[in-house]
């Protein structure tokens, strides 16, 4: 156990915020605590504390999810920002069929003391999906400037072409997974390093066509920072 940034070499700043969190005018502070065992990092613990320093209280970013996400296998730390009497976290952990060493899921969540312990609430988010849906929906409208943007070179327009001979695709929800997931018997191999189909991408999302000489469409996913993906690939299967 130690304080984040001595142990992942991120920048203090980003993972230690100064404020009054307990209400009664004096400085206090909100700490990154970095945790290892055997080697594997777990989850991250923010703690709060008063003038001394005392520890008032801290929170295992495990115990904070949304309904329907399981907790991952670790969780580490983007940013902390003192706001009004709270903290603003952001902070990353693994999606269901995600392997330990990805994590794809980006949670937001206000913190604060309520004199017992600290509460979470406004946890929101964000994963590879909202990224899915903007570039289809560019491709849709026929937006390829948007659709670029979102996208690896030249894979716009390499799905654009693709979505012409599949277009009940462009118009299909996507289902997201990750490399340890369950996968439909005709996209099993998307993640098989090695094999004839496999796929080198985060998250797969696939959108399925009726089409006779195809089954899916598959975008593959890259996160390349925070709350922020693109369009790596794109592929028939």
């Amino acid at each position: 156990m130690g304080l984040a940034w001595l142990e992942t070499g991120q920048p203090r700043a980003d993972l230690l915020t100064l404020g009054d969190l307990d209400g009664d005018g004096t400085g206090d502070a909100a700490a990154t605590l970095y945790c290892t065992a055997g080697g594997v990092s777990w989850p991250e613990i923010i703690a709060f504390y008063g003038p001394g320093p005392t520890l008032l209280g801290h929170i295992s970013l495990s115990n904070i999810n949304l309904p329907g996400h399981a907790p991952g296998e670790n969780a580490s730390v983007h940013r902390l920002r003192y706001t009004a009497g709270g903290v603003t976290a952001q902070w990353s952990t693994q999606q269901d069929g995600d392997p330990g060493a990805s994590a794809t899921l980006d949670y937001t969540a206000t913190l604060r003391w309520n004199g017992h312990a600290i509460t979470a609430s406004g946890l929101s988010a964000a994963t590879e999906l909202a990224a899915a849906d903007r570039f289809l929906r560019a491709l849709r409208h026929h937006d390829m400037a948007t659709a670029s943007s979102l996208a690896g070179a030249g894979v716009a327009q390499t799905a654009a072409e693709q979505f012409r001979s599949y277009s009940d695709a462009l118009t299909a929800t996507p289902e997201c997974l990750g490399p340890n997931s369950t996968f439909p018997p005709s996209a099993e191999a998307l993640p098989s390093i090695g094999g004839p189909e496999y796929v080198d991408a985060t998250r797969y999302c696939l959108l399925p066509t009726t089409a006779e000489d195809a089954s899916y469409l598959v975008l593959g996913m890259d996160k390349t920072g925070f709350q922020q993906w693109q369009v790596s690939s794109v592929h028939i299967l």
